[in-house]
């Protein structure tokens, strides 16, 4: 009987100790979970920020600023409202999302609501992307037609009107079809539910997506395909300069040096048109750099943009051709990954004019210290 009490007693002692284990496990999972959630709440308060001061920054410099009154900064702003939108319409339901930690309580309705304007503000950043890579193209393909007709403000106005129309377009079918707008669990947000393509038309949003973005790298590829084979081109040689009277004010200065009958070097006196001439050419070469430089500066910005949805598309891809579960942890970091979207042209325009922002900040500043002096 004694052997069979301290059995039992063993056998409970175990029992007891693999309970507390389990227990620790468990614990030290809440725990876990809730330091992701709080590492989650923290990146999205951080994107939140920066993404609703940058955008706003590059409105109001736009906007203030003459110089910038021309494409392809119409479609910059345009972007950047859209991030502008984003920033303030959709990340703060996430946020709240992981806060509460209790799902979706704000009705079907206003889920299927943000999830149409999270996606239409996405399409109208992806067609506004495409619309500054052709602009890009034709500004160096076609200087002329681009500065006849792509500069002025009517025609970036009707081009933009455009990728709204086409945004309103692909992201409103979801909200009258089966229900592909839900709130994602796992992404807390409201968003596709992406599942088997049998049962789902999420595909045909992926399918666009990627168009755009293969359309936009498609163009950039050329852009630069045609500048490299401009600066291959053999440059133009003058023909050597004639003179009757040792003047040689002719093509071929460059490579002349007349001498005297004293043995002298002659400074020939150039005309009126070939200083003209030369003028003009140094313009249009500036003109030139800087066109390229802006080409190298959006397509930055479209390369970004498009490597931050990458991880969305192909775990969407994964959802919807495989059975794969995808843990928690991944989805969240994709989902992130695609609200940093909102913080990539403030970084890259603040970056390249640097300089005009900080004028323009030092500006404001001291119009504020006059304004109070003036009140007091």
């Amino acid at each position: 009987c004694n052997g069979w009490v301290s059995l039992n007693n063993t056998v409970e002692t175990r029992h007891q100790n693999s309970a507390t284990r389990l227990a620790k496990g468990l614990n030290l999972l809440r725990s876990c979970g809730i330091m992701d959630s709080a590492l989650y709440v923290t990146a999205l308060t951080c994107v939140l920020l920066f993404g609703f001061l940058g955008n706003l920054l590059v409105v109001v410099t736009i906007a203030r600023n003459a110089t910038f009154h021309r494409a392809p900064f119409f479609f910059l702003l345009n972007l950047s409202i859209s991030d502008l939108c984003r920033c303030l319409f959709c990340v703060p339901f996430v946020i709240a999302s992981v806060v509460q930690d209790v799902g979706w309580v704000h009705g079907e309705v206003s889920c299927i609501v943000i999830a149409f304007t999270n996606f239409f503000f996405v399409f109208n950043s992806f067609i506004t992307i495409l619309v500054i890579a052709i602009d890009r193209y034709v500004s160096v393909a076609y200087p002329y037609i681009h500065k006849r007709w792509l500069l002025q403000g009517p025609t970036s106005l009707v081009l933009v009107a455009i990728g709204w129309f086409l945004s309103g377009l692909v992201s409103l079918p979801p909200v009258f079809g089966d229900r592909s707008y839900t709130f994602v669990e796992e992404e807390n947000q409201c968003t596709f539910q992406h599942t088997s393509y049998k049962h789902n038309d999420t595909f045909g949003f992926l399918l666009v997506l990627t168009a755009v973005q293969f359309g936009s790298f498609f163009i950039y590829c050329r852009i630069f395909i045609f500048l490299r084979d401009h600066r291959r081109m053999k440059p133009l040689e003058n023909p050597p300069s004639l003179s009757s009277n040792w003047t040689f004010a002719g093509h071929g200065l460059q490579n002349m040096f007349p001498m005297a009958w004293n043995g002298l070097p002659l400074h020939p006196i150039p005309t009126i048109t070939q200083n003209l001439s030369s003028a003009s050419g140094q313009i249009d070469r500036i003109r030139h750099r800087k066109n390229e430089h802006l080409t190298r500066l959006f397509f930055a910005v479209t390369l970004c943009v498009y490597l931050l949805w990458s991880l969305y598309c192909i775990q969407s891809l994964v959802l919807i051709f495989s059975d794969t579960v995808i843990p928690k942890g991944f989805r969240r970091i994709t989902t992130l990954a695609t609200f940093l979207q909102v913080c990539v042209s403030p970084v890259t325009f603040t970056f390249h004019f640097r300089k005009i922002v900080i004028n323009n900040i030092k500006v404001y500043r001291r119009r504020k210290k006059l304004s109070r002096q003036e009140s007091h």
